[in-house]
């Protein structure tokens, strides 16, 4: 009976050492997290309301409503961008992003006004730049940009890393012909000039390759994709508004 009661004990305590072990090594849940923040910046916006919704069934966090709610409003779904824009504020104990939430309510709950009541306070818009109108197709536009961006600093990289190891491959084989004794002596300097100068030009370009690669890598991971330009409001005469849009 005693052998049996610390047995249990100790699996009791192992339990407990083990739920409090998996949080602190960093869990799935935060691996999903961060999968889906690398889909968000892509545009896959699709992809990344999947591993939102996966890692909030294993931890229900609220602060992933806002996360979710951003997905949503980028697919064009403006009643479940609502559901957890609201969810987050009413959640959250002195949510960070209030502000932006609140702006981001307006945004979407004007995105689903009728037509109706659109028509009886029709705004006058004084757009902030000339241009061609937005289309559906243009606001996925920063997301295609930033791909295109993505993949050309990796190709540029790749390239520059190529021909560096192409140009040490060359000034080695130089060198190699330098120290050769059947090498004739008229040939020693112009193979030493030579030489020198494609080691000079292969560490260059391998220098410019971990700069640019540096540099996608920073981009990848810190660039964030456009938001909308802000909105400014105004009541007119006659029951409409004055809506000045654009990039501020």
């Amino acid at each position: 009976m005693h052998l049996t009661l610390r047995r249990m004990a100790v699996l009791g305590t192992l339990c407990v050492a083990f739920s409090w072990a998996v949080p602190a090594l960093g869990g799935p849940v935060d691996k999903l997290i961060k999968k889906a923040e690398v889909r968000f910046r892509l545009a896959d916006f699709k992809g990344a309301l999947q591993l939102y919704q996966k890692a909030f069934s294993v931890k229900p966090d609220p602060e992933l409503h806002f996360h979710i709610g951003q997905c949503h409003r980028y697919l064009k779904d403006y009643d479940r961008a609502l559901f957890h824009y609201r969810r987050y504020l009413d959640e959250v104990k002195n949510p960070e992003k209030k502000e932006e939430t609140e702006h981001l309510i307006r945004l979407s709950e004007e995105a689903l006004a009728p037509a109706s009541q659109k028509t009886h306070t029709e705004p006058v818009v004084i757009p902030a730049r000339t241009g061609p109108a937005r289309t559906p197709t243009d606001e996925a536009a920063p997301g295609r940009t930033r791909s295109l961006l993505l993949w050309t600093g990796v190709g540029v990289t790749a390239a520059l890393l190529l021909t560096g190891t192409i140009t040490m491959s060359v000034s080695h084989g130089k060198s190699e012909e330098f120290k050769d004794l059947s090498t004739p002596k008229e040939d020693l300097q112009d193979l030493k000039d030579t030489g020198e100068s494609l080691r000079t030009a292969g560490l260059v370009t391998f220098i410019l390759g971990a700069v640019t690669g540096a540099a996608t890598t920073v981009y990848f991971f810190f660039g964030k994709p456009a938001e909308q330009g802000a909105a400014a409001v105004a009541p007119v005469p006659g029951g409409g508004v004055l809506v000045v849009s654009g990039s501020f």
